[in-house]
C-alpha cells in the first residue's frame, strides 16, 4: 500500500524548522527541487510524506566538472 500524499505545507513543517514559506515551496516545486517530485491535485500541490529536498543539483555539477 502506498503512502497517502500530503499537502506541501505540512510537508514543509515537517521536514523544516523553521518551515519554509508556502512561496519557497513552490518555487522548489517548479525547479524540481523535491524528489519524488509533488503533484498538483486542484490548486494545491501534494507530496509523498516521505519526499526529500535535494537542493540545486547544478552547483554540484559545476563543481566536479571545475574540480572543486
Amino acid at each position: 500500500m502506498t503512502a497517502a500524499l500530503i499537502p506541501l505545507a505540512e510537508w514543509g513543517s515537517r521536514h523544516f524548522d523553521p518551515p519554509k514559506s508556502i512561496h519557497t515551496l513552490r518555487r522548489w516545486v517548479r525547479d524540481n527541487r523535491i524528489l519524488p517530485a509533488p503533484v498538483k491535485a486542484g490548486r494545491e500541490y501534494r507530496v509523498h510524506p516521505n519526499a526529500q529536498y535535494v537542493g540545486n543539483q547544478t552547483d554540484e555539477v559545476v563543481r566536479g566538472i571545475i574540480g572543486e
